[in-house]
């Protein structure tokens, strides 16, 4: 959405600057979207947020397309920001959704699915910068609406597919019961009986409290992340433009998905020996590394080979943000971390688009990508920080505790909670 709005902007305000700045401002708000959707997802069935977010979201992107034609730049923007409130937010549903099936069983089965879904998180990355590449070449401009093809063909996959998706799943439990008084059941999804216990690393990880200091060490290691994405997204474009191919924007950023997802995926198979003590420093340190590469590829005219390798390692990073997460965090507010988590990927992609979008206006497209390093060098700093708030002792103990109950009353009352996320989730 964000690189078919830089696209759509420039084409029609002919400014990278602005571009980047609407769709900075998009950024944001898809971060303000995403927790608010975590503030009421306990309370509102999920498939009634996803179901009406993508159709107010399909209709925002036709008001988008429309203020494009000439209306002025703070109606643009604020159609821009309209587009990033309505975005339906599936990621934190999602895992929040495998943390409460998983965390019972093999502490393998969740870095598994948390590779998983950041592989899945990466093949929209590789497709979505694919179709926006294809749908350039649709002849939107004799419409009046130059390079709106990406967000043309948005509007219509949130209508036939993320709306009817959203239908296809039972509502969540509405939250009209307290532990231990009366029955627990919920309407719908599992019985607290049937949702069985919990693991005592829950207990161990401040009961049902989150753990701010590490929570926030962790969504500044996500900001850096999102500014990557955001220089990169904005880098190409200029890059593209300058070479006269600006339809292979979207080709190059989706190279940097490539190996993202190749290698996110690629974690679930990661040795038991390769903790998330290890991984959580080492995997930065990597990142680090790959943008470095990136930004010489740039300076030396080999961008499409160099933004390969540099995707790499993006993934595995990105991969070990959420297993560290699930692992720091309880159950019961584990929705609220996981948003405010996915939000840090948003407000950094507004920033380094921004900044991006600045450079590339006044030095040209390879100092725009001199923001990719610098924002990763953040979230190695980030990523050290969170040593430091969370210690390894505790993360070792939560990735390996077993699952046991003190007494009736705590069984009863973990069970309740850990119930709300284990049936109905929209997918």
């Amino acid at each position: 959405m964000p690189l078919g709005t830089i696209l759509l902007l420039q084409a029609s305000s002919g400014s990278f600057a602005f571009a980047g700045l609407a769709a900075g401002a998009q950024s944001i708000a898809i971060a303000l979207g995403g927790l608010c959707v975590g503030a009421v997802a306990r309370w509102v069935p999920p498939r009634r947020i996803g179901f009406w977010a993508a159709l107010l979201n399909a209709a925002s992107i036709v008001l988008l397309l429309l203020a494009s034609r000439g209306a002025g730049s703070v109606v643009i923007v604020c159609a821009a920001v309209l587009v990033g409130l309505t975005q339906p937010q599936v990621g934190p549903l999602v895992r929040v959704h495998w943390s409460g099936q998983l965390r019972s069983g093999d502490a393998h089965l969740i870095r598994t699915a948390m590779s998983y879904e950041g592989a899945a998180d990466e093949t929209s990355f590789v497709l979505g910068p694919t179709l926006v590449g294809v749908l350039l070449l649709v002849p939107t401009a004799a419409w009046g609406f130059p390079q709106a093809g990406p967000l043309l063909g948005a509007a219509v996959l949130l209508v036939v597919a993320a709306a009817p998706l959203a239908r296809q799943y039972a509502d969540l439990p509405s939250e009209d019961a307290t532990p231990g008084a009366g029955s627990s059941e919920p309407t719908t999804g599992r019985s607290s009986a049937a949702a069985g216990p919990v693991p005592s690393s829950d207990a161990n990880r401040a009961g049902t409290s989150l753990h701010w200091p590490s929570l926030m060490a962790l969504t500044v290691a996500m900001v850096s992340a999102g500014a990557i994405f955001g220089a990169v997204q904005t880098g190409v474009a200029a890059y593209a433009a300058e070479e006269g191919t600006p339809q292979l924007a979207g080709l190059y950023f989706a190279e940097l998905g490539i190996g993202s997802a190749v290698a996110g995926a690629a974690c679930a198979w990661l040795p038991p020996g390769f903790s998330l003590g290890l991984r959580r420093w080492l995997f930065p340190l990597a990142l680090v590394l790959g943008m470095l590469v990136l930004l010489w590829g740039a300076a030396a005219g080999l961008l499409p080979v160099a933004i390969a390798a540099a995707g790499v390692a993006v993934g595995p990073y990105m991969v070990t943000l959420y297993s560290l997460t699930e692992a720091q965090t309880p159950l019961p507010p584990m929705v609220t971390a996981m948003a405010v988590l996915c939000a840090g990927g948003p407000i950094g992609t507004a920033a380094g688009q921004l900044g991006a979008g600045l450079l590339a206006d006044r030095l040209g497209a390879i100092p725009a990508f001199i923001i990719a390093p610098i924002a990763a060098a953040l979230g190695l700093a980030a990523s050290i920080a969170n040593t430091r708030t969370f210690s390894g002792r505790l993360l070792e103990e939560a990735a390996t505790s077993t699952p046991t109950v003190d007494s009736d009353i705590d069984a009863g009352t973990c069970a309740s909670a850990d119930t709300r996320y284990r049936d109905g989730e929209v997918r």
